[in-house]
């Protein structure tokens, strides 16, 4: 049953195991500055969170929205909140992040 438009949903990456190839080609779904920072966790299960994260924020603006991956700009406010810059013409409410 597929989820409503609306829906929020979290990823348990405990039991994931990706292989290199796998985990590189994820990895590099994400802008330069973004794979820089999921590297830069000490821990594998930290980098999972990091990656898994950015990649469920960018699916959420993309399906909900329909705004192109290549054209998804998130970015951190000076607490480290994650937030999507979105443009002045987004169908997006101004308060959705």
């Amino acid at each position: 049953m597929a989820a409503p438009p609306h829906s929020l949903r979290f990823v348990d990456v405990e039991a994931w195991d990706p292989s290199s190839p796998e985990w590189h080609a994820l990895l590099r779904q994400l802008p330069t500055h973004e794979q820089q920072q999921v590297a830069r966790f000490m821990f594998a299960k930290d980098q999972k969170l990091a990656l898994a994260s950015r990649l469920l924020q960018r699916h959420l603006i993309h399906e909900l929205f329909g705004v192109d991956y290549d054209a998804i700009d998130i970015a951190r406010t000076p607490e480290n909140k994650p937030y999507w810059k979105r443009p002045v013409e987004s169908p997006a409410p101004p308060s959705w992040n």
